[in-house]
Protein backbone atom coordinates (compact mmCIF):
# COMPACT_ATOMS: atom_id res chain seq x y z
CA UNK A 1 0.00 0.00 0.00
CA UNK A 2 1.48 3.57 -0.68
CA UNK A 3 1.69 5.66 1.70
CA UNK A 4 1.56 9.68 0.94
CA UNK A 5 4.29 12.21 1.78
CA UNK A 6 4.47 14.03 5.07
CA UNK A 7 4.26 17.48 4.88
CA UNK A 8 6.64 19.79 4.97
CA UNK A 9 6.92 22.40 7.57
CA UNK A 10 5.15 25.80 6.44
CA UNK A 11 7.81 27.90 4.64
CA UNK A 12 9.83 24.54 3.48
CA UNK A 13 11.80 25.20 0.36
CA UNK A 14 10.44 23.06 -2.29
CA UNK A 15 14.07 21.30 -2.85
CA UNK A 16 14.10 20.44 0.79
CA UNK A 17 10.42 19.51 0.71
CA UNK A 18 11.46 17.30 -2.06
CA UNK A 19 14.62 15.53 -0.07
CA UNK A 20 12.82 15.10 3.09
CA UNK A 21 9.74 13.12 1.72
CA UNK A 22 12.31 10.82 -0.04
CA UNK A 23 13.70 10.32 3.72
CA UNK A 24 16.17 11.76 6.24
CA UNK A 25 16.26 14.12 8.65
CA UNK A 26 13.75 16.32 9.35
CA UNK A 27 14.90 20.12 8.99
CA UNK A 28 13.48 22.70 10.73
CA UNK A 29 12.77 26.04 9.20
CA UNK A 30 12.20 29.25 11.13
CA UNK A 31 8.49 31.83 10.38
CA UNK A 32 11.40 33.80 7.94
CA UNK A 33 11.82 30.65 6.05
CA UNK A 34 15.58 30.06 7.46
CA UNK A 35 17.20 27.28 8.35
CA UNK A 36 17.06 26.95 12.05
CA UNK A 37 18.35 22.90 12.49
CA UNK A 38 17.05 19.37 12.08
CA UNK A 39 16.01 16.49 14.18
CA UNK A 40 17.73 13.75 15.03
CA UNK A 41 17.93 11.01 12.69
CA UNK A 42 14.37 9.15 11.63
CA UNK A 43 14.26 6.19 9.95
CA UNK A 44 13.89 6.60 6.25
CA UNK A 45 10.49 7.09 4.91
CA UNK A 46 9.31 6.66 0.98
CA UNK A 47 7.37 9.29 -0.19
CA UNK A 48 5.13 8.86 -3.22
CA UNK A 49 6.82 9.69 -5.81
CA UNK A 50 9.76 7.72 -4.91
CA UNK A 51 7.71 4.05 -3.85
CA UNK A 52 5.91 4.51 -6.94
CA UNK A 53 9.53 4.81 -9.16
CA UNK A 54 10.75 1.89 -6.93
CA UNK A 55 7.84 -0.57 -7.46
CA UNK A 56 7.94 0.20 -11.30
CA UNK A 57 11.97 -0.48 -11.04
CA UNK A 58 10.92 -3.95 -9.73
CA UNK A 59 8.26 -4.32 -12.26
CA UNK A 60 10.74 -3.64 -14.82
CA UNK A 61 13.17 -6.19 -13.24
CA UNK A 62 10.80 -8.81 -12.93
CA UNK A 63 9.73 -8.51 -16.92
CA UNK A 64 13.30 -8.54 -17.46
CA UNK A 65 14.16 -12.12 -15.82
CA UNK A 66 10.88 -13.44 -17.33
CA UNK A 67 12.28 -12.68 -20.95
CA UNK A 68 15.45 -14.17 -20.17
CA UNK A 69 13.64 -17.34 -18.91
CA UNK A 70 11.48 -17.21 -21.77
CA UNK A 71 14.34 -16.52 -24.18
CA UNK A 72 16.45 -19.39 -22.69
CA UNK A 73 13.80 -22.16 -23.09
CA UNK A 74 12.86 -21.58 -26.43
CA UNK A 75 17.04 -21.84 -26.90
CA UNK A 76 16.96 -25.48 -25.32
CA UNK A 77 13.90 -26.20 -26.84
CA UNK A 78 15.34 -25.82 -30.02
CA UNK A 79 18.50 -27.38 -28.72
CA UNK A 80 16.75 -30.36 -27.67
CA UNK A 81 14.63 -30.76 -31.08
CA UNK A 82 17.74 -30.33 -33.43
CA UNK A 83 19.44 -33.22 -31.59
CA UNK A 84 16.19 -35.60 -31.53
CA UNK A 85 16.12 -35.14 -35.15
CA UNK A 86 19.42 -35.63 -35.59
CA UNK A 87 19.76 -38.78 -33.57
CA UNK A 88 16.63 -40.30 -34.82
CA UNK A 89 18.33 -39.75 -38.48
CA UNK A 90 21.57 -41.41 -37.16
CA UNK A 91 20.15 -44.35 -35.12
CA UNK A 92 18.09 -47.77 -35.82
CA UNK A 93 16.08 -50.71 -33.84
CA UNK A 94 18.59 -53.32 -33.63
CA UNK A 95 17.13 -56.69 -35.40
CA UNK A 96 16.28 -59.75 -33.53
CA UNK A 97 19.20 -61.24 -35.25
CA UNK A 98 21.58 -58.67 -33.89
CA UNK A 99 20.36 -58.94 -30.50
CA UNK A 100 20.73 -62.48 -30.63
CA UNK A 101 24.26 -61.98 -31.39
CA UNK A 102 24.62 -59.84 -29.19
CA UNK A 103 23.39 -62.28 -26.09
CA UNK A 104 25.10 -64.91 -27.48
CA UNK A 105 28.85 -63.37 -27.16
CA UNK A 106 27.93 -62.62 -23.34
CA UNK A 107 28.64 -65.09 -20.25
CA UNK A 108 24.99 -65.52 -19.72
CA UNK A 109 23.92 -65.89 -23.29
CA UNK A 110 27.09 -68.76 -23.77
CA UNK A 111 25.43 -70.67 -20.61
CA UNK A 112 21.79 -70.25 -21.88
CA UNK A 113 23.12 -71.72 -25.26
CA UNK A 114 25.21 -74.65 -23.77
CA UNK A 115 22.01 -75.38 -21.12
CA UNK A 116 19.33 -75.75 -24.49
CA UNK A 117 21.97 -78.05 -26.29
CA UNK A 118 22.11 -80.05 -22.79
CA UNK A 119 18.55 -80.05 -23.39
CA UNK A 120 18.40 -81.13 -26.36
CA UNK A 121 20.94 -84.16 -26.56
CA UNK A 122 19.09 -85.59 -23.14
CA UNK A 123 21.52 -84.40 -20.45
CA UNK A 124 20.01 -82.35 -18.41
CA UNK A 125 16.44 -82.32 -16.51
CA UNK A 126 13.88 -79.67 -17.96
CA UNK A 127 10.61 -78.90 -18.03
CA UNK A 128 11.17 -78.69 -21.61
CA UNK A 129 13.07 -81.80 -22.20
CA UNK A 130 11.69 -84.67 -24.62
CA UNK A 131 14.23 -87.30 -24.19
CA UNK A 132 16.64 -87.94 -20.67
CA UNK A 133 19.61 -90.02 -20.88
CA UNK A 134 22.00 -90.94 -18.19
CA UNK A 135 24.78 -92.83 -19.79
CA UNK A 136 26.77 -92.93 -23.16
CA UNK A 137 23.98 -94.88 -24.80
CA UNK A 138 21.69 -93.14 -26.63
CA UNK A 139 19.21 -95.89 -27.67
CA UNK A 140 15.43 -95.32 -27.35
CA UNK A 141 14.36 -95.35 -24.33
CA UNK A 142 12.19 -98.48 -22.71
CA UNK A 143 10.39 -95.94 -20.72
CA UNK A 144 7.87 -93.33 -21.97
CA UNK A 145 6.85 -91.42 -19.66
CA UNK A 146 3.05 -89.10 -20.31
CA UNK A 147 3.13 -86.14 -18.12
CA UNK A 148 1.48 -82.81 -17.92
CA UNK A 149 2.46 -79.96 -20.29
CA UNK A 150 2.87 -77.31 -17.12
CA UNK A 151 4.37 -79.51 -15.03
CA UNK A 152 1.88 -78.69 -12.35
CA UNK A 153 0.67 -82.28 -11.19
CA UNK A 154 2.02 -83.16 -8.07
CA UNK A 155 1.40 -87.43 -8.92
CA UNK A 156 3.50 -86.75 -12.31
CA UNK A 157 6.12 -84.96 -10.53
CA UNK A 158 6.73 -87.97 -7.85
CA UNK A 159 7.10 -90.30 -10.69
CA UNK A 160 9.34 -87.72 -12.41
CA UNK A 161 11.42 -87.30 -9.16
CA UNK A 162 11.56 -91.60 -9.29
CA UNK A 163 12.81 -91.59 -12.87
CA UNK A 164 15.61 -89.26 -12.06
CA UNK A 165 16.47 -90.58 -9.05
CA UNK A 166 17.21 -94.13 -10.07
CA UNK A 167 18.84 -92.69 -13.52
CA UNK A 168 16.16 -94.65 -15.89
CA UNK A 169 16.63 -93.28 -19.53
CA UNK A 170 12.62 -92.11 -20.47
CA UNK A 171 10.94 -90.25 -23.03
CA UNK A 172 8.41 -87.73 -22.33
CA UNK A 173 5.12 -87.11 -24.26
CA UNK A 174 3.14 -83.82 -22.75
CA UNK A 175 -0.37 -84.18 -22.40
CA UNK A 176 -2.85 -81.39 -20.90
CA UNK A 177 -4.50 -81.50 -18.17
CA UNK A 178 -8.56 -79.80 -18.40
CA UNK A 179 -8.37 -77.46 -16.53
CA UNK A 180 -6.15 -76.11 -19.69
CA UNK A 181 -6.83 -77.86 -22.75
CA UNK A 182 -8.00 -81.00 -24.36
CA UNK A 183 -6.43 -84.11 -24.31
CA UNK A 184 -4.97 -85.37 -27.86
CA UNK A 185 -7.05 -88.50 -29.18
CA UNK A 186 -3.80 -90.83 -29.55
CA UNK A 187 -3.25 -90.43 -25.70
CA UNK A 188 -7.44 -90.80 -25.29
CA UNK A 189 -6.84 -94.17 -27.33
CA UNK A 190 -4.43 -95.57 -24.83
CA UNK A 191 -5.71 -94.02 -21.24
CA UNK A 192 -9.56 -93.68 -22.50
CA UNK A 193 -10.08 -92.17 -18.68
CA UNK A 194 -7.26 -89.40 -19.38
CA UNK A 195 -5.90 -89.60 -16.42
CA UNK A 196 -1.68 -88.81 -15.53
CA UNK A 197 0.53 -89.77 -14.67
CA UNK A 198 1.08 -92.55 -17.09
CA UNK A 199 4.12 -94.53 -18.09
CA UNK A 200 4.84 -97.30 -20.97
CA UNK A 201 7.54 -99.43 -19.93
CA UNK A 202 8.22 -102.09 -22.74
CA UNK A 203 4.79 -101.57 -24.07
CA UNK A 204 3.40 -101.78 -20.87
CA UNK A 205 0.84 -99.41 -20.04
CA UNK A 206 0.29 -98.27 -15.89
CA UNK A 207 -1.41 -95.15 -14.86
CA UNK A 208 -1.52 -94.70 -11.22
CA UNK A 209 1.20 -92.85 -9.53
CA UNK A 210 1.76 -95.87 -6.63
CA UNK A 211 1.06 -98.39 -8.99
CA UNK A 212 3.71 -96.68 -11.66
CA UNK A 213 6.11 -96.57 -8.84
CA UNK A 214 6.02 -100.34 -7.78
CA UNK A 215 6.26 -101.05 -11.72
CA UNK A 216 9.93 -99.15 -12.00
CA UNK A 217 11.13 -100.25 -8.77
CA UNK A 218 10.32 -103.66 -10.27
CA UNK A 219 11.74 -103.38 -13.84
CA UNK A 220 14.85 -101.50 -12.69
CA UNK A 221 15.58 -102.82 -9.34
CA UNK A 222 19.38 -101.14 -8.79
CA UNK A 223 19.99 -97.21 -10.67
CA UNK A 224 21.63 -97.37 -13.42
Amino acid sequence: MLSSATPATPGTPPLLSKIWSCGGPRPIFGRTGELIGQEGARRPRLGHACEVGTLLLLLRQRQRRRRGCRRGWRNRHRSIVALSASAIDNWRLPSWEDLSERVAESAIGKELLRSEQARLNGEECHTNTRVRYFGKSRETPRVIFYRDAAAWCPYCQKVWLLLEAKEIDYAVEKVNMRSYGEKTESFLQKVPSGSLPAVEVDGRLATESLDIMFLLERTFPNPA
